[in-house]
């Protein structure tokens, strides 16, 4: 799954809208007017893992407290 955000080509419509697509889709429903609308491949993102990209472990690991997002500690021998 990716995550895209999309401008409405309509210049009737325009709506600025984020939208999550499944790999091999290219198409986005505009929210508002409801035209389908091809979605460039720059504007969709990196395909979403659930993995930290410096750790490579996944992100649930990764919040401490109420506001801390933060890499966890290597275990390693003592």
């Amino acid at each position: 799954m990716r995550l895209a955000t999309m401008k409405c080509p309509d210049p009737n419509c325009g709506t600025l809208y984020d939208v999550a697509l499944e790999d091999g889709e290219w198409h986005a429903k505009c929210p508002s007017c409801g035209q389908q609308n091809r979605v460039p491949g720059m504007n969709a993102g990196e395909a979403i893992t659930g993995l930290c990209k410096s750790c490579s472990r996944p992100l649930d690991d990764h919040l401490y407290g109420r506001l801390s997002f933060a890499c966890p500690p290597k275990k390693g021998k003592k």
